[in-house]
């Protein structure tokens, strides 16, 4: 173009038809073409030119081309112009700015220019501009996306970090504090991979590999390691995208670490005791079952020992249960520092522990781990300086790899503890078939004894009460039985443990109540006018507890409607049940007494209230226990207690009752000892309520009366 226009026209032309030709494209040409002087006045331009700046008048020649530049360009546009300087030829642009167009709007211009000044022909600056205000307009607006997205990057609490050939080239603020680094410089010195933990680099090369090639790339967790040393877990996301005119990847990180650990710790807090910080239930059974599926798969055998403290209630309710939360700890504590590493060590709930002990091939016997563990609690347990002596119940199971379920090794662990209590407490027994097919039994009497409660099956029997001076009988103790529809008659040593064990005993205790006042009330219009005749019923301990009991009791006595100048209800309860907590059992006994029964202790003696406590119990009489009335006659130990018992117990103005007498000799020192009533097979055993009524009609003969 050093000769201007005309060295672009094909050579042979002549002079019309360029100048034909270049009519034809000046005229047609969508660009705008335009011969500026050099004071940027515009000399000559295409239709195309004269339609955009609306040049039609005379003196448009006059109108320099910078008076329609905006103002904010005009400054740029001069000095890009200008650069060209006096060299022909030289050119500049394109250059981009505003321009006012024929309809007074602002439009966006490309240029281009070519000093033509020194050319004969030309002597102007040729200028070839073309509209690019949708192009400019678009642009504008997607740098303005830009800056508000890299001002909300930078702002957002979100790391973001972005990288290319396998190097950090940027990060926000956020991304900067996660990774420990000031600037993006210190992050990009080191490949992206060495940001992750060693043990995580094959997943983040495998999870980054995918973005790396413009595919997405899925959610993965990762552990990064911080500049300042800092272990991250961090989950990423990255996309491809385009970052400085090249191909990159934008990861956002975000800091899941206090998540783990508030996931973790909420986890350790599902599996461990809170006291303790052993495992708790659901930890042990998953350790017992996996540990089964692998003597299973590999063979080997494991233990399970499950400890029970003994009498532990008495300290939580004698002391506090903050004692009892002290002894606890050091419970497990003996027990932890007890056994391997590998060994779990669990607390079960309450006063119970369990563990499980491994490839035991390498342990002694079972019988030196249950000494082992007994062995734990010689010393004592010191709490705020004061010792305490506690002692285990231990039951151990094994498994030599058979198809036994968790669930069946600990409850052969636990019936084999139950039995090591019944045995003594303080010791250990390990279960074996003949364990096995007892708890089976029991298990299965159960069933039935829940079956005849609700089907009729139980019988109510009688033993009367002998007035040891008349030998009138003055009422009767009711007895429940069972009456099995193929064993017959089952005895109560046989079912009445398995109902107190069961919590049966509460429904079997209120059925008895029920059919006592019953027969009572059917009795009472045979009872003499002027004689009270009284029916005991014997409380369990649950029951004594069951919140429920004295409702039950006042709505059986209501349905009974008793006439109370001839039938009288008596409870008879024991010691340790009085004792166990002796303020609640004043409130139920004043509850009793209220609903017009009376009270009796049975089996006094055998447990650990003195006369000095009974002062504080409403009841009104004793029932000497038959280990002591065995040995009348035989016994002067026996002796001297049955009458001291006796003279204080006239001395509370309470009546005496001894029960189990059966020889003539144990009648004739009670009489002499003054005892008021007397029960035993010296005068009938139990029997139904038929029966009995016979004996009521008619004294029986007391040896000694006519003394």
């Amino acid at each position: 173009m050093s000769e201007g226009p005309d060295n672009v026209m094909p050579a042979d032309l002549d002079v019309e038809k360029r100048a034909a030709l270049w009519d034809a494209l000046s005229f047609h040409s969508t660009d705008i073409i335009s011969l500026v002087s050099e004071d940027g006045k515009i000399q000559w331009t295409t239709p195309s030119g004269a339609r955009f700046f609306d040049l039609h008048d005379a003196g448009w020649k006059m109108k320099p081309i910078y008076d329609l530049v905006h103002d904010d360009d005009v400054k740029r546009v001069k000095r890009e112009f200008y650069s060209m300087g006096k060299k022909m030829g030289s050119i500049v642009g394109p250059v981009t700015f505003r321009i006012k167009a024929r309809d007074g709007s602002w439009r966006y211009m490309e240029s281009m220019a070519c000093n033509l000044l020194d050319s004969p022909s030309v002597e102007a600056i040729l200028s070839v501009s073309r509209e690019v205000t949708d192009r400019q307009v678009a642009l504008i607006e997607l740098e303005d996306s830009e800056s508000r997205y890299r001002r909300l990057v930078e702002r957002s609490p979100e790391s973001m970090a972005v990288y290319r050939d396998q190097h950090i080239i940027y990060a926000n603020p956020a991304g900067l504090r996660l990774l420990g680094a000031s600037n993006v410089e210190q992050l990009s010195r080191y490949p992206i991979v060495q940001l992750v933990h060693p043990e995580d680099r094959e997943i983040a090369r495998e999870a980054f590999s995918p973005v790396e090639q413009g595919q997405e790339m899925n959610s993965v967790e990762l552990r990064l390691v911080s500049l300042d040393a800092q272990l991250i877990h961090a989950e990423i996301m990255g996309i491809p995208i385009i970052y400085d005119g090249e191909p990159s990847v934008q990861l956002l990180v975000r800091d899941v670490t206090d998540h783990k650990r508030a996931k973790a710790a909420l986890e350790y807090q599902t599996l461990h005791d809170p006291l303790t910080g052993l495992p708790n239930r659901a930890l042990f059974m998953d350790r017992v079952a996996q540990a089964l599926n692998r003597t299973q798969r590999i063979g080997g055998h494991l233990i399970v020992m499950l400890a029970d403290i003994d009498r532990f209630k008495i300290v939580n309710d004698s002391l506090s249960h903050t004692v009892g939360d002290h002894i606890l700890v050091g419970v497990a504590q003996r027990l932890r520092a007890c056994f391997r590493p590998s060994d779990t060590v669990a607390r079960f709930g309450g006063d119970e522990f369990v563990v499980l002990c491994e490839d035991t091939e390498d342990l002694t016997s079972l019988g030196t781990l249950g000494e082992r563990l007994v062995s734990t609690l010689e010393e004592p347990i010191v709490v705020n300086n004061e010792p305490f002596h506690i002692s285990l119940s231990v039951g151990i199971a094994e498994s030599t790899g058979g198809t036994l379920r968790a669930d069946d090794l600990v409850r052969d662990a636990d019936t084999a503890m139950n039995r090591a209590k019944e045995r003594g407490r303080k010791r250990y027994e390990i279960f074996d078939e003949k364990t096995g097919t007892e708890v089976a039994g029991r298990l299965q009497l159960e069933s039935a004894l829940r079956h005849g409660i609700t089907h009729g099956e139980l019988r109510a029997y009688y033993q009367p009460v002998v007035d040891a001076r008349t030998g009138v009988v003055t009422g009767c103790e009711a007895l429940v039985r069972w009456q099995h529809p193929e064993q017959g008659i089952i005895p109560p040593a046989s079912f009445i443990p398995i109902a107190e064990d069961s919590g049966l005993i509460v429904q079997l205790g209120t059925w008895m109540f029920a059919e006592a006042c019953r027969q009572a009330k059917e009795w009472e219009e045979l009872i003499p006018e002027g004689r009270v005749f009284k029916i005991s019923v014997n409380l369990s301990a649950r029951q004594f507890l069951d919140m429920g009991l004295i409702a039950a009791v006042k709505d059986i006595l209501s349905a009974a409607n008793l006439d109370t100048n001839r039938m009288h209800m008596v409870f008879e309860v024991t010691e340790s049940m009085l004792m166990a907590d002796p303020d609640e059992a004043v409130s139920i006994l004043n509850a009793f007494r209220n609903l017009g029964i009376s009270i009796a202790i049975d089996d006094f003696g055998t447990g650990y209230s003195s006369f000095s406590h009974l002062k504080r119990f409403p009841v009104e009489a004793l029932k000497i226990d038959r280990s002591f009335i065995i040995g009348l006659g035989a016994d002067n130990d026996d002796e001297a207690i049955v009458s001291a018992v006796v003279q204080l117990a006239h001395a509370l103005n309470l009546q005496v009752i001894a029960e189990g007498v059966e020889t003539t000799d144990q009648l004739l020192k009670l009489r002499q000892m003054s005892c008021d009533f007397i029960q035993g097979y010296y005068f009938a055993k139990p029997a139904p309520a038929d029966e009995l009524y016979s004996m009521i009609e008619r004294p029986f003969e007391v040896p000694g009366l006519s003394d």
